[in-house]
């Protein structure tokens, strides 16, 4: 860990900040876009014209052109073009004020991925030994994801403007995506569900362990909304929600998942299976199931034992 560490900062005080770092005591694979964000972002940026920023824009995604065309622009869907056109200029508009926020995450993105996957290995030694993990501008599309490409099967993407327009510790965003990087590599063949059991559970999980590995952690931090967090401390809140999702259980998740998981969902709390997901894993790991137990489940397996979590908190008595 320290050789690692020496390097790099080695090289920051020589200014040279590697768009590829790869590290035999680290199996993830950091690609960081700082070298080419300081070339995207200069001291005219605000004086050059819409065509001269479209042209750097073009000039900056090309080494990382398989992640705006496939996910950010989404080529492949028609009309892609006019979406291009308004995130970046959405982009364009707020730049200035995130640069300082960027830069220091670009700064710091090789030890968080160091310290996260060390972390993360101490309990699931078997966690994905050639992850790709990347730094990038998501245009405000997302803070973090996972997405396979066509030359890497899991990748981790950090939305580095998203992550510095947002109070997201970076921290407990990475350790969750992670955690659902972890699962799509190493355990995807005990989690092809496609029922509502599949979100709640792998979820609840990967905000439990987010927070299980950063102790420091608040309850905001791990569920990424105030709001959220406030509501998920009332028992009689978590109660509706699990008297909801109870029936919702064996249902297809295409039906139900967005308004239960997304942040665009029209329903309040907006990502409210989060919260309910992690009570159901805090439920299970006070009665003695560890967390390198429980991400080994099958689906018959979780979805038995969520239906119990579900079932004893939808019939708690209110205090």
């Amino acid at each position: 860990m320290f050789i690692c560490r020496l390097k790099l900062h080695f090289f920051s005080l020589f200014m040279f900040v590697a768009l590829f770092i790869q590290t035999p005591c680290h199996a993830v694979i950091i690609t960081n876009s700082s070298k080419d964000f300081k070339k995207l972002f200069t001291s005219e940026w605000d004086k050059l014209s819409e065509s001269q920023k479209n042209k750097r824009m073009d000039e900056f995604e090309v080494p990382y052109s398989l992640i705006y065309d496939n996910i950010i622009y989404q080529k492949q869907i028609p009309g892609w073009q006019e979406k291009q056109a308004n995130l970046r200029s959405n982009f364009f508009q707020k730049l200035t004020s995130l640069k300082s926020g960027m830069q220091d995450i670009f700064s710091r993105a090789f030890d968080i991925a160091s310290d996260q996957e060390e972390s993360f290995k101490s309990y699931f030694p078997d966690a994905p030994k050639d992850l790709q993990v990347y730094f990038i501008p998501s245009l405000f599309q997302f803070a973090a994801v996972v997405r396979p490409l066509p030359d890497h099967a899991v990748n981790l993407i950090i939305g580095v403007d998203a992550v510095a327009g947002s109070n997201e510790s970076l921290n407990v965003l990475f350790a969750h995506e992670f955690f659902h990087a972890y699962v799509q590599t190493v355990h995807v063949q005990n989690t092809l569900d496609s029922t509502m059991a599949s979100p709640l559970w792998q979820e609840g999980m990967a905000t439990f362990i987010s927070g299980f590995i950063n102790p420091d952690a608040t309850e905001e931090q791990i569920l990424g909304s105030a709001s959220l967090a406030k509501f998920c401390q009332s028992p009689s809140s978590v109660k509706e929600l699990a008297q909801s999702y109870l029936p919702l259980l064996t249902s297809e998740s295409d039906t139900y998942s967005y308004d239960w998981f997304s942040s665009k969902s029209s329903s309040e709390p907006t990502r409210k299976g989060y919260c309910l997901g992690w009570q159901v894993i805090r439920s299970l790991i006070k009665k003695s199931y560890t967390i390198t137990e429980m991400v080994k489940w099958s689906p018959q397996t979780y979805q038995s034992k969520l239906t119990e979590e579900l079932t004893a908190l939808a019939n708690a008595e209110s205090k």
